[in-house]
């Protein structure tokens, strides 16, 4: 049992801290809305989201970010337009590591979120986690299948947000550069009619095509 962190109440943020509350895990779900907070303490769900399913006993809705300090990793699931406003508040992130679980870039900058978190966090370890997947099946306790980026060969991450109904595969790091985000970004247009194959640097590349024979090869590399 591990105490989760997860910065977010929305769809896909209370999906995750349904499914991982459901595998006994402590999480702990932050929203800025003390109106939100009330009414999923008082509802025992997310009724402007994800109406109908009732919250685990193991996950408790709060507004105080001291209520995070506890917690052994942090999931920040909230949209990337708000990631540099999130971080003027005053919560300790210490060294914790932290997953990204927002979609799409900062429209202003092209800043994608692992970009945005690493600026303000240069020392923690930073993943993404990507989908496909839908918030509802999720919460439901479907299967679901997901992606979890990390600039790190090895990491424990996987194995403890993994559960029975939520499948997490770690990639083999860099396909063309080193930012998780243009990888995972890159995966998710061509995963659904290619399988992919991705590398680390040049050599294992070559030692993969060679080996695996891909429809098709996408590097930076001239």
């Amino acid at each position: 049992m591990s105490d989760i962190g997860i910065i977010g109440a929305g769809s896909f943020g209370t999906a995750l801290a349904i499914s991982l509350a459901k595998e006994n895990h402590n999480v702990n779900l932050w929203a800025r809305s003390e109106t939100q907070i009330k009414e999923m303490l008082e509802l025992n769900e997310n009724k402007k989201f994800l109406p109908g399913i009732t919250f685990p006993k193991t996950l408790r809705p709060i507004l105080d970010f001291r209520d995070l300090e506890c917690c052994s990793i942090i999931l920040i699931a909230i949209p990337t337009q708000s990631l540099n406003q999130f971080f003027l508040h005053d919560f300790k992130f210490n060294n914790l590591p932290v997953v990204a679980c927002c979609k799409g870039a900062e429209l202003e900058t092209g800043d994608l979120p692992t970009e945005i978190i690493k600026r303000y966090l240069p020392n923690n370890e930073v993943l993404v986690l990507t989908g496909p997947g839908f918030a509802s099946e999720l919460a439901l306790g479907k299967p679901t299948a997901m992606s979890l980026g990390s600039d790190r060969s090895e990491t424990n991450i996987q194995k403890m947000l993994s559960s029975k109904t939520l499948r997490l595969y770690q990639s083999d790091d860099l396909i063309v550069e080193d930012d998780v985000d243009v990888r995972q970004f890159t995966r998710s247009i061509f995963e659904s009619e290619y399988k992919i194959i991705e590398a680390n640097n040049g050599e294992r590349g070559i030692k993969k095509a060679i080996k695996n024979i891909p429809d098709i090869i996408i590097s930076d590399l001239m």
